[in-house]
């Protein structure tokens, strides 16, 4: 448990700072709960998870060359309400050789009905056609209005779903 306690987390920080502020103290407890060390265990394993996990290059995005071809896996899908009524955003990772860039924007309709029967979109591959402008950093780009959008290849929750059926 003492490794758990010198991981670097904010979590993990707080709970030793308080275990220290409160040790010797009759009125408060100076040990560890039960829940706080399956938290401080969870957060070693999440810690051990990341830096395992390859690390990837940021490029530029290919922004300001008209419409382009985008493929990659969509990594976050949500609904987002505006003046004019509620739309789904969506997140793409797009890999090349050099590393991976993130393109942003409205789901297209077609995509979010074929996603509505695998039971989401997150993880699947998809290709569509788009504009790209600058987003707030350079491997970030906001695409608008895509066209021509495709499930490539189905993420692992849609192929389990799929077999399932």
């Amino acid at each position: 448990m003492r490794r758990a306690l010198r991981n670097k987390h904010n979590i993990t920080e707080d709970i030793r700072r308080n275990l220290i502020r409160w040790a010797g103290r009759t009125d408060r407890p100076s040990r560890l709960t039960t829940k706080q060390a399956d938290l401080l265990l969870r957060l070693v394993e999440q810690a051990r998870e990341k830096a395992s996990r390859p690390v990837e290059v940021l490029v530029p995005a290919p922004v300001g060359s008209g419409r382009v071809e985008i493929e990659g896996v969509v990594v976050s899908c949500k609904s987002h309400e505006s003046d004019f009524g509620e739309t789904f955003k969506m997140t793409i990772k797009v890999q090349t050789d050099s590393g991976v860039w993130l393109a942003w924007g409205t789901a297209p309709a077609s995509l979010l009905e074929e996603g509505a029967t695998m039971g989401g979109l997150v993880g699947c591959k998809v290709r569509m056609s788009a504009a790209l402008k600058a987003g707030r950093e350079p491997h970030f780009a906001l695409f608008s209005r895509p066209t021509r959008a495709v499930v490539v290849e189905l993420g692992d929750k849609q192929r389990k779903a799929k077999e399932e059926q």
